[in-house]
């Protein structure tokens, strides 16, 4: 496609954005993923499946764990999109996928959560560099329990290193989107209806007003407009 650095890991990493209760309309993107993305893109192949908008995702994310991903990751708000997350993690643990959970619910209950047999490790609070750092670490083959905000399970009991400080996201990588599997049959528009993403680093920059705000009630802080 001549649009990846020569030092993207082809093993990659896929991201599951869970379907919910629909609110406003599931044809949004989604951004707490592609945020999250913003650093990893820089040296892994990232891959965002939408369930909200795809049918088919089993199939899909199973043609995608016969490459064999560094990990999954999984976004969750409290509700139904646990149920649907752990679909998927039931099918990436059957293909020997290390499992990552964040996002809100993760972040409110990371040693609840991190017990789940389904789930390998928690990121808590803001993920675009604790994620990033554990997806290097487990690609290297290296123990993540030492990162600032990751939650592992040693013996049984739940641990963590700490959480991470707030971010600067003004600090973080632009990012870009391209859809590689449904291209053709995407609708023109701010907000198409995407199913499967890949997110990639150094190319026109994906422009985004999204807010960040802590789960567990703190600061709430945004980019800069000339970030936007």
């Amino acid at each position: 496609m001549g649009l990846w650095m020569s030092s993207i890991d082809e093993r990659g990493v896929i991201l599951f954005n869970p379907r919910s209760t629909q609110a406003i309309g599931d044809s949004t993107l989604p951004m707490g993923l592609i945020m999250a993305a913003s650093h990893i893109a820089q040296r892994f192949r990232v891959k965002i499946i939408d369930q909200r908008l795809e049918a088919s995702w089993p199939r899909l994310l199973r043609d995608l764990l016969k490459q064999q991903p560094v990990c999954m990751g999984v976004t969750a708000m409290t509700g139904r999109q646990i149920i649907e997350g752990l679909k998927a993690s039931r099918i990436a643990a059957r293909a020997g996928c290390s499992i990552v959970w964040g996002g809100v619910h993760a972040s409110l209950l990371p040693a609840q959560t991190v017990l789940h047999p389904l789930i390998d490790y928690v990121v808590e609070g803001e993920g675009e560099e604790t994620l990033d750092e554990l997806v290097q670490y487990l690609a290297e083959g290296r123990d993540p329990g030492c990162l600032s905000g990751v939650w592992t399970v040693e013996n049984g009991v739940p641990r963590s290193a700490g959480p991470r400080a707030l971010l600067d996201l003004n600090l973080l990588p632009m990012t870009s989107l391209i859809s590689s599997a449904i291209l053709p049959r995407v609708p023109t528009g701010p907000f198409s209806p995407f199913t499967h993403l890949e997110v990639v680093p150094n190319v026109v920059p994906f422009a985004t007003t999204i807010p960040s705000t802590r789960a567990d009630g703190g600061p709430f802080h945004q980019r800069e407009f000339s970030r936007i």
